[in-house]
């Protein structure tokens, strides 16, 4: 098996100042575990990602609520 037969496209992208709820609904909508944190949606402009996983450790398990959580600079 090759990675090309596990992959999903197209890929799950938001941009960096969106809320946590945004990415919670991007991810629900397009049925993706990982988005792509991306400047104007291009891939070259990417910052970086935030997986499900991140977003259930890093909000809910720390009990702050989705929709007002702010990176903290």
């Amino acid at each position: 098996m090759k990675v090309k037969d596990l992959m999903s496209f197209p890929l799950c992208t938001v941009k960096p100042e969106d809320t946590v709820k945004d990415v919670i609904g991007a991810m629900t909508t397009e049925k993706k575990g990982i988005t792509v944190i991306t400047r104007d949606g291009l891939l070259s402009k990417c910052e970086g990602f935030v997986t499900k996983g991140e977003i259930f450790m890093r909000v809910f398990v720390a009990g702050l609520n989705p929709i007002i959580v702010y990176r903290n600079t």
